[in-house]
């Protein structure tokens, strides 16, 4: 005999599947009714679960049941029983994705919502809500990274998941508001200084060895040979020449896209937008190196879409390279090269070294407060954006001008 199939019209906004679900019910080889149903929530949004009982009778009224408690609230779907990583995902996370947030802050504090989710692995909305369970976690996190994340931590946990929670209705305050934690005083002193300035010899040393370097092997000291491991160190290559050239940040060096590059007779420059500058403040930035400018320029005819990354992640060049992925790639890239250009100072120093070299070699030469337009430092400057204040045109001329 074989099994009808329930019917699949469209459930209108506080209906369910419950009755087509069991008519066409059958027990299972251990006696029981197991079955799925649907429900449309009051704002469209459609819901699954799955229900076991004896009897059909007691399959339907366990079905209404769980209805009616995902009707309750108008608007979420979510119980107070549910996995609070599971919420994290399905709304904290969209929640950050969805803000008016610069770049830089979005992937910040979705970097510190993947910290606190794995301290939540296991707890339900109403265990993980507990003060005691988020004090903890804000602790760790700390404790883990550094007293200025765990600060992060706290608004990226009242803004994003517990405000989330109190307009679904699972709470009714936050229980971090006006209570003091004490995150310590751990600094992370794991990340280089950058206040180190690379020598003239040095910095062309570096230079002449990255556009020569065999990029057909894994970057050391891995050995995966697949060709996302062989397309990181491409990559990661690829952006230290680019930050050598240039003095851009980290993230102002991912983020950069095609779009943003002008490549002219004359020169190339890249625009950094208010949502991509640290400062929030936009800038043009001119390549002062040549050999740096004559790289870019065949990389734009490899790669030069529009829409595409300038750098790209190593799974391809559409995809931004997230910014704490690309920092442990640079790590491994300095230290080998430490060794094989023979320059000690990049076993500590990381891709912040560029901006002190480039300031450095270019002092005697650009007024301070151009020198600041071009880094984006947060000099005092009376002007809404530094592109009005640098002539790129004097920046250009200086590293070429060093003997």
């Amino acid at each position: 005999m074989t099994r009808a199939a329930a019917a699949r019209t469209r459930l209108e906004p506080g209906e369910s599947s419950i009755q087509r679900v069991s008519d066409t019910m059958e027990r299972g080889d251990d006696g029981r009714y197991r079955a799925a149903f649907r429900v449309r929530l009051w704002d469209g949004r459609i819901k699954k679960a799955t229900i076991t009982a004896a009897t059909k009778g007691e399959w339907r009224a366990k079905a209404q049941r769980r209805v009616d408690e995902l009707l309750a609230s108008g608007q979420t779907a979510w119980r107070r029983g549910d996995d609070i990583t599971a919420y994290i995902d399905g709304v904290s996370a969209p929640a950050i994705a969805a803000a008016n947030l610069r770049d830089n802050s979005r992937t910040r504090y979705t970097d510190v919502l993947a910290h606190l989710r794995s301290r939540l692995v296991g707890y339900t909305i109403a265990d993980g809500i507990r003060f005691r369970v988020l004090e903890a976690t804000l602790k760790s996190v700390a404790a883990d990274h550094g007293r200025e994340t765990g600060h992060q931590a706290r608004t990226v946990l009242s803004k994003y998941v517990i405000d989330q929670l109190i307009r679904d209705e699972l709470v009714d305050h936050n229980p971090l508001r006006g209570v003091h934690i004490d995150l310590g005083s751990v600094k992370k002193t794991t990340k280089p200084s950058g206040a180190v300035a690379l020598s003239r010899g040095n910095y062309d040393s570096i230079v002449d060895h990255l556009l020569e370097r065999d990029l057909e092997q894994p970057l050391p000291p891995g050995k995966d040979l697949r060709a996302a491991s062989i397309a990181k160190h491409e990559r990661v290559v690829a952006l230290t020449l680019l930050q050598a050239g240039t003095g851009l940040r980290i993230s102002e060096a991912l983020s950069a896209t095609w779009g943003d590059v002008a490549l002219t007779d004359g020169e190339v420059s890249l625009h950094v937008s208010p949502d991509r500058s640290k400062t929030g403040r936009a800038r043009t930035v001119p390549v002062l190196d040549p050999r740096v400018e004559a790289w870019l320029r065949g990389r734009h005819a490899a790669f030069g879409a529009p829409s595409r990354y300038v750098i790209g992640g190593p799974t391809g060049m559409e995809k931004l390279w997230r910014t704490d992925n690309a920092v442990k790639a640079v790590a491994d890239l300095y230290k080998d090269m430490a060794v094989k250009v023979h320059i000690p100072e990049l076993k500590t120093v990381r891709s912040h070294v560029w901006r002190t070299t480039l300031n450095n070699l270019t002092a005697g030469r650009v007024p301070e407060v151009v020198r600041a337009a071009f880094f984006g430092h947060d000099a005092q400057v009376n002007r809404s954006s530094y592109t009005d204040l640098t002539d790129v045109s004097l920046m250009r001329g200086a590293l070429g001008a060093m003997d």
